[in-house]
């Protein structure tokens, strides 16, 4: 339970650095202010990770990578990876390319990248979100009838139904990560790490 302001500093704290002079501590997330004020508002985003959890964190990290070693990982589930040029989490793009590359050399065999130019980490609170909703929407239709049963699971088809909106008016955490299934049919918190292996 113990929250390190050290280990924040590490892993997130920094990210601010690099768009200075900032109107908010969440800068690094979007271009749009005041989506960057609402998450700093919000008391489910506004908190420090525990030292447990950010151990959690990085103990996924490596299992990842070791079954991407041990050729494990799924290969016939399509991929598609979207950064913003400016996010400092993706390292500008560079960090984004070698991911594509090591997941191109496991053998993905459908595999799809892009980037938005200046926008950063949350792409979905960006001031270009409507294209961005677009285009995941778009390659989340070219993908319905694929084979891999990810592509059949009832919060995929939530998550496109609330893209086709005009405007995306949930928050990226609030669709992908911390919603509860019943609530808006999160996806993340319905992958299973079986359904990444063989």
């Amino acid at each position: 339970r113990y929250r390190s302001k050290m280990l924040y500093n590490l892993s997130l704290g920094n990210y601010n650095r690099k768009f200075k002079p900032t109107k908010t501590p969440y800068d690094w997330l979007s271009r749009d202010e005041k989506r960057d004020r609402a998450f700093g508002d919000d008391p489910l985003t506004n908190f420090i990770f525990t030292a447990g959890a950010y151990r959690d964190f990085f103990e996924v990290i490596l299992k990842t990578a070791k079954l991407e070693k041990a050729g494990k990982m799924r290969t016939d589930l399509p991929i598609l990876i979207l950064s913003g040029s400016k996010d400092p989490v993706g390292e500008e793009t560079k960090g984004v390319r070698r991911f594509y590359d090591r997941y191109d050399k496991a053998g993905v065999e459908d595999l799809s990248i892009g980037f938005y130019e200046g926008a950063r980490h949350e792409l979905l609170n960006e001031l270009n979100r409507e294209q961005v909703s677009g285009d995941i929407l778009e390659w989340i239709e070219e993908h319905e009838n694929n084979k891999a049963d990810i592509f059949h699971t009832e919060s995929l088809r939530i998550l496109a139904e609330r893209l086709s909106q005009s405007e995306t008016q949930l928050p990226l955490r609030q669709i992908c990560y911390y919603s509860p299934p019943n609530e808006v049919g999160v996806f993340s918190t319905e992958i299973k790490a079986a359904d990444w292996l063989r």
